[in-house]
């Protein structure tokens, strides 16, 4: 921008203001447009840059997202070999390098439109999409653009499931892990494993079930944790001999409704509040009668309070056992929660000190990498297994003595400090119990 009358009018006017001595008038004037000519070059090199910058970031952009685009395409076809698998996992990671970073969806997507459709939907990923167009649910998964359009999300294990859903002998020869907690492409003899379930596994009433795989943890505290109880020792090691399908959270009060037509909860609200006030044996009968609804086979048989597992292959609804619990809620961790920084609690749990003194909707806080969602805090959950002491030898498959006075309950709550929400912190409460902290999330056997 040229120096023109005008200004220099305003220079002059400045300096008649400013009482400079008339003999002075010449210098301070010839200083005084120096330096605005000066500001004002700089400050128009300063929008020619911003503005080659701009372009240049949305060619960029462009080219991104359509490199994202034959990455979907490729990772969708039926036939894909290992080879293709690897490669476009490492074209994934070659985007990440050269400064688009992913990171999880809900560390960028604070201000979007899609927030809570994704909340609502976790499977909806992998078309691209901006910020303000319409999520489509029956229109496959989507890759999404965070919410000011400079950074492309991250293909969660959720989403990747989804694309290998149609992989019928999974990808077994893939060499390539593109994360160590995110997904993994284990050898040909064991197939390939989904850290999460797929859009097939929502049920009648809206609940969404993760395919947990078969495996073995040290299940407890080890012996060196002064803060852990004591009847969370010895550490022991438990297999889990069988996959198992286990809802991504707690039941809701719309999805307890839907089922009994019942709203028990001490704390009335949205649908997507967690349904707490429910003892043990309202939790059992639940699972029933989800079954019933569903057509499954109940899964236990119950006379008055007296509830008993006549086949534990049977498909009907059921609460998780405690070691299905834990190995779940570790999700393949082996820290005191299932992420690694203990800072980082609130951004996982609703617990004490950030949930006001309530329940709050599930699933907005971060999952952990079987894509599970409230398994710290928010409300306690409760398990098959009457509440014992631990034996300290390997075990496979323990569920508990099926008669006890006590049920375990896991995940701590709204209403305990961070401690209580620990992966191997267990309680036991009386069947009949009913507290506001107090609820329940379904497992049953994979389909």
């Amino acid at each position: 921008m040229p120096v023109t009358k005008k200004m220099l009018a305003s220079d002059l006017m400045m300096c008649a203001l400013k009482k400079v001595p008339w003999f002075g008038v010449a210098v301070e004037v010839v200083d005084v447009i120096k330096v605005r000519y000066e500001q004002t070059l700089h400050a128009d090199r300063l929008a020619g840059v911003e503005e080659k910058l701009t372009r240049v970031e949305e060619r960029m952009r462009n080219v991104v997202v359509e490199e994202m685009r034959s990455i979907l395409e490729t990772l969708r076809k039926p036939d894909l070999n290992g080879a293709a698998l690897t490669e476009e996992i490492r074209n994934f990671r070659q985007i990440q390098e050269q400064g688009w970073h992913p990171s999880l969806f809900e560390g960028l997507l604070q201000n979007s439109s899609h927030l809570q459709e994704l909340k609502r939907n976790p499977q909806i990923y992998g078309k691209i999409l901006n910020d303000h167009d319409k999520v489509d649910p029956s229109n496959g998964i989507h890759l999404l653009l965070d919410a000011d359009k400079s950074r492309i999300l991250e293909i969660t294990p959720f989403a990747f499931s989804q694309l290998l859903a149609n992989q019928p002998k999974g990808v077994p020869e893939a060499k390539i892990q593109a994360a160590a907690d995110v997904w993994a492409f284990p050898s040909a003899q064991s197939g390939l494993i989904l850290p999460s379930g797929s859009s097939s596994l929502t049920n009648s009433v809206g609940m969404t079930f993760a395919r947990i795989p078969a495996g073995t943890f040290m299940m407890g505290s080890p012996l060196s944790d002064r803060d852990a109880s004591d009847d969370e020792k010895p550490q022991h090691e438990v297999t889990i001999s069988k996959p198992f399908e286990l809802a991504i959270h707690p039941v809701t009060q719309g999805q307890y409704r839907a089922v009994t037509g019942q709203s028990p909860s001490h704390f009335k609200g949205e649908d997507s509040l967690p349904v707490e006030n429910v003892s043990w044996l309202d939790a059992v009968e639940y699972c029933n009668a989800l079954s019933r609804k569903e057509k499954r086979t109940p899964f236990y048989a119950i006379s008055g309070t007296t509830v008993t597992v006549p086949n534990w292959n049977a498909n009907g609804n059921r609460l998780p056992t405690e070691a299905e619990w834990e190995y779940a809620c570790r999700a393949g961790s082996e820290t005191r929660f299932s992420f690694l920084d203990e800072r980082a609690i609130g951004e996982y749990a609703w617990y004490s000190e950030n949930s006001g003194g309530k329940v709050h909707p599930v699933g907005l806080k971060k999952p952990n990498s079987f894509g599970l969602y409230d398994m710290h805090g928010n409300v306690w959950e409760w398990c098959w297994d009457g509440y014992e002491a631990y034996k300290g030898s390997p075990v496979i498959d323990p569920r508990g003595p099926s008669q006890a006075p006590n049920r375990v309950d896991r995940g701590g709550s709204w209403y305990g400090t961070a401690g209580f929400a620990r992966a191997a912190y267990r309680a036991g409460l009386q069947p009949g119990d009913r507290y506001g902290s107090l609820g329940f999330r379904v497992a049953r056997v994979q389909s």
